[in-house]
């Protein structure tokens, strides 16, 4: 195997798992002020994800750190082209923790108020974000031949990324009211069944969008499939799981 290909197998698996892993305690910040009626219950909420918010974010530094070492010319455009979305990109992610330890160091309603206000806005925006970066590796950013970013941080927000990043926070909402549904009990455990399925609806609807403008905007993206056929094993177990 071409180590290439090694390497970009590991680097797909680790923003895999960190999708997976680190999605469903996104996915409840991003709902968590509609979710949690009662600061009791965003209270739970976060208690719920309390022991493993932190370990899960790993994954992330772990594809980064991959992407040093095996794509050093993509880490240096990525980092020198998308230096702002890459900043906001970490503060959100420092907000995120800020909002979950500041909020139990003081019991205050309005100091838990305003930290819970961040931690959603922060999950929010960062879901969306992650979305954006993603319709944006679909679609296509303007690169020359040496690797420099030719744009600005406005050509990033295009139409195809903005439905990407749609999907993302509607599929990201979803898991998290999974998660909320599995971990809650009571009146909270029922609201967090109604989230999911409303947002399962919304997710399905974002996905036949991004599926149909996807067609529009780079209709060779199923070359590969053709080429491979055994790759359709991921789409076809990801609709039918």
């Amino acid at each position: 195997m071409n180590l290439n290909v090694a390497w970009f197998g590991v680097l797909a698996f680790t923003l895999a798992v960190y999708a997976v892993l680190d999605g469903f305690d996104l996915g409840l910040g991003t709902i968590h002020l509609l979710l949690g009626r009662t600061r009791e219950e965003r209270t739970r909420l976060i208690d719920s994800i309390g022991p493993v918010w932190n370990g899960n974010e790993v994954w992330l530094l772990a594809a980064g750190g991959s992407m040093v070492v095996a794509f050093p010319n993509l880490y240096a455009a990525s980092f020198s082209g998308f230096y702002l979305a890459l900043m906001l990109v970490l503060w959100l992610l420092l907000l995120r923790g800020l909002g979950i330890e500041f909020r139990h160091q003081i019991h205050h309603p309005m100091w838990e108020d305003a930290w819970d206000v961040v931690f959603a806005g922060a999950s929010v925006l960062l879901a969306l974000l992650f979305g954006v970066a993603f319709g944006n590796v679909l679609h296509g950013v303007p690169f020359e031949a040496p690797g420099e970013f030719r744009g600005s941080f406005a050509v990033l927000f295009n139409p195809f990324s903005l439905v990407a990043g749609g999907l993302s926070v509607a599929t990201l909402a979803l898991h998290g009211a999974c998660w909320a549904a599995l971990k809650m009990d009571g009146p909270l455990q029922a609201r967090a069944r109604r989230f999911a399925a409303v947002l399962w609806i919304a997710a399905a609807v974002l996905l036949a969008v991004m599926i149909a403008v996807s067609f529009a905007v780079r209709p060779e993206f199923t070359k590969n499939f053709r080429v491979q056929p055994l790759l359709l094993v991921l789409p076809l177990g990801a609709l039918f799981r």
